[in-house]
């Protein structure tokens, strides 16, 4: 079985994260896999990253004729997984008359404004004609078309790796500097503690909301945080829409605690203890000061049931099984 990972993409996130967990864990188990970039973009973060584990890359150049030319060349019965609205809209058209089976995953928790959520709108309307999958079962409740659901999930150590809390304080943001990630509730919360230290890592529209404080830090954008998460006590995401954030998960790989809004998959995600209502992310103050005021222990408690809840829910060796039975059964479906 040849797959090809398809994608349509400029900067890195958790999709594209998504993309290099899917390749390595592919190729791991011994198919042959490629990832396939819409535009010609050899400088991509994603690209370096996919060098290390000796995965192949090609580039096209933007253009519908492109692509169908790529996959006109592809061998009968090849996949193609494709991933974000563009490139699942354009991979499913085009492999409809070609003996090529088509795979999409659904990631977005939000709708998106103007263009953007007319092309969401387009991609789940023509979900049927593609094999699909979704990060979340608030995202599969969206789709019309059939689908599974197939989490998102990290490479994890098969053992926890033990730690200690900071004596100050280390709270984290990570990800898109927007409202559906609540950036703008992140930058209220740390004007209100400087007996914390707080971290920032990504870029986005509000980067003017960034209070101007000797005790924050702002990374910007980095191309992998495995060794960052060292440096990090708290993940903090209070969050108006989610699907299951891989920040979150790979910070609880490395046993960082998440403190988050109840949305998305982050409810079934997280404890109870770590969770606040989204019309009330004012208390997650609250939590951090209880962090705060608790011994080194308590932290401890926490770091290592993150840990334990992604090496037995999501981390690579439990979502290999089911990916390789959803792709079979396309096959055998075909058949």
């Amino acid at each position: 079985m040849r797959i090809s990972i398809l994608c349509d993409t400029s900067g890195f996130g958790g999709i594209e994260s998504h993309l290099l967990y899917l390749a390595k864990l592919i190729t791991q188990n011994g198919l042959e896999c490629e990832v396939v970039f819409y535009q010609p973009l050899p400088e991509h973060p994603l690209v370096s990253l996919l060098e290390v584990i000796d995965v192949h890359c090609v580039f096209l150049d933007g253009h519908v004729s492109s692509l169908n030319r790529y996959l006109s060349h592809l061998p009968s019965k090849s996949l193609v997984h494709a991933h974000g609205y563009k490139a699942s809209i354009l991979a499913r058209v085009l492999c409809l008359l070609k003996p090529i089976h088509c795979f999409t995953t659904f990631h977005a928790g939000e709708s998106g404004d103007g263009l953007v959520r007319f092309y969401e709108w387009l991609n789940k309307k023509t979900a049927f004609l593609s094999h699909n999958f979704a990060v979340s079962e608030a995202i599969q409740k969206t789709l019309s078309a059939n689908s599974r659901l197939l989490g998102n999930f990290v490479f994890c150590s098969p053992n926890y790796l033990s730690r200690t809390r900071h004596t100050r304080l280390q709270i984290a943001f990570v990800g898109r500097f927007c409202r559906d990630k609540g950036f703008d509730r992140f930058c209220q919360l740390a004007k209100q503690d400087f007996d914390i230290d707080w971290h920032i890592f990504g870029s986005g529209e509000l980067t003017p909301h960034i209070p101007s404080q000797e005790n924050i830090t702002v990374h910007g954008c980095v191309k992998s945080m495995e060794e960052h998460w060292k440096d990090i006590d708290l993940l903090l995401m209070p969050s108006r829409a989610e699907g299951l954030p891989l920040a979150a998960l790979e910070a609880m790989s490395f046993g960082v605690p998440v403190l988050a809004t109840k949305v998305g998959q982050l409810e079934y995600l997280l404890p109870k203890a770590l969770l606040v209502e989204g019309n009330k992310w004012q208390e997650l103050g609250k939590v951090i000061e209880h962090f705060q005021s608790q011994p080194a222990q308590y932290w401890l408690r926490y770091s290592y049931d993150m840990w334990r809840i992604i090496a037995y829910r999501y981390s690579h060796t439990c979502r290999w099984p089911q990916l390789k039975r959803y792709y079979g059964l396309a096959f055998c479906e075909a058949d």
